[in-house]
């Protein structure tokens, strides 16, 4: 099953419109008043980029009941920590929370993990029954990036040189399935 996401602009914390609102707008319906693991929380690096192009973790504190963050950056975390964020630190392929959520979000992670079958088995650990993993992750086969392979006559799409897998709907939903998830759609968003 496919879908289409509308998007609306949202601002960020800081009043301006941010470049992850389509992505935000999209994940929105998913985790509103809900209990979140945000899996991968920092996104690098903490404060320093991510606060000025729109850092997930705050939008995701202005939208859910409840938030906890995992990340594996340790000194990141502690970085977050000091600034008052629950962020604590874990490997997002075997990280269990101890209790259970409404949700399991992993944002641009999936497509760094080494082992992304670990990952899908703790998130299933880490939701209560009937919870949801709320996926994203790079289109790689998008018409702009295969015009970039194009282009460059080459096999490699142009993304960030810690990604070591792309995933299509397909790919994912099927190693998805595996752990007992099943699709309940596919969104598109840009990230400027």
């Amino acid at each position: 099953m496919t879908a289409q996401a509308q998007t609306l602009e949202i601002a960020s914390p800081t009043g301006k419109i941010s470049p992850t609102s389509e992505l935000e707008s999209t994940i929105a319906p998913f985790i509103a008043d809900k209990d979140v693991l945000d899996i991968g929380s920092i996104n690098h690096v903490f404060l320093s980029k991510n606060r000025k192009r729109g850092w997930m973790f705050d939008f995701l504190l202005s939208q859910a009941a409840a938030v906890q963050g995992v990340d594996i950056e340790l000194d990141q975390v502690e970085r977050a920590n000091a600034a008052g964020y629950p962020i604590v630190h874990g490997d997002a392929e075997t990280y269990l929370a101890g209790r259970q959520y409404d949700d399991v979000l992993a944002t641009d992670l999936i497509e760094h993990l080494s082992n992304a079958a670990l990952f899908l088995a703790a998130a299933r650990k880490n939701l209560k029954p009937g919870g949801q993993l709320v996926l994203s992750t790079p289109n790689a086969f998008c018409f702009r990036e295969l015009f970039y392979v194009y282009s460059r006559w080459t096999n490699d799409p142009p993304f960030h040189a810690q990604h070591v897998c792309y995933y299509t709907p397909t790919t994912l939903k099927a190693l998805a399935a595996r752990y007992g998830f099943r699709e309940s759609g596919v969104f598109y968003a840009n990230v400027r």
